[in-house]
């Protein structure tokens, strides 16, 4: 089956409000023009990401299905509801479900790249604060260990003076002078 065209349509032509009132579909879908009803990947695109991504196949499907049905029976204009008809006819058939499924398919994995995007930059986030905290640590550690050393040397050098002093003065000229 070959997909419908949109002739004699005024551009960017959408359902009217009249005909929006009658109609009880998904409001995201009254947006799209008549021209991307026959467009698979207006029609996926059209579906916003949150929904989307609870949505199985088989719901996305029937949520197109009934707007597609609910406008072919319910538009004040016959040209409208021809059209609407054949578009629903062609997503009903293996080329046109084929395509819907391609881009429902396509649209998923953009989600997944853009999900795996985010885990990616949020893991990169969260690495770079891991390694300012651990760098932190580290010269807090590093001074710590310093500061350990600092006082061996002190203690060292307190106690070779205070041996110095015992040991060397006792012989000193000077020392044994004042006896």
């Amino acid at each position: 089956m070959k997909r419908p065209r949109c002739f004699g349509f005024p551009p960017n032509f959408v359902v009217s409000k009249e005909d929006l009132q009658k109609i009880k579909v998904q409001p995201y879908l009254c947006t799209l023009t008549a021209e991307d009803w026959s467009n698979e990947s207006a029609l996926i695109n059209a579906i916003p990401i949150e929904s989307f991504s609870r949505f199985s196949y088989r719901k996305i499907k029937k949520i197109l299905n009934d707007f597609l049905s609910a406008v072919a029976s319910h538009a004040s204009q016959t040209f409208v509801r021809v059209y609407a008809e054949k578009c629903r006819e062609f997503y009903k058939s293996n080329q046109g479900d084929t395509l819907l499924l391609k881009a429902a398919r396509d649209r998923s994995s953009v989600i997944n790249t853009q999900k795996l995007q985010n885990q990616i930059e949020q893991e990169k986030q969260s690495a770079k604060l891991e390694g300012e905290l651990n760098g932190v640590k580290l010269s807090r550690l590093g001074g710590q260990k310093y500061s350990r050393e600092l006082d061996k040397v002190h203690i060292f050098l307190v106690i070779t003076f205070f041996a110095t002093i015992i040991l060397v003065v006792p012989f000193s000229p000077l020392f044994i002078g004042s006896l």
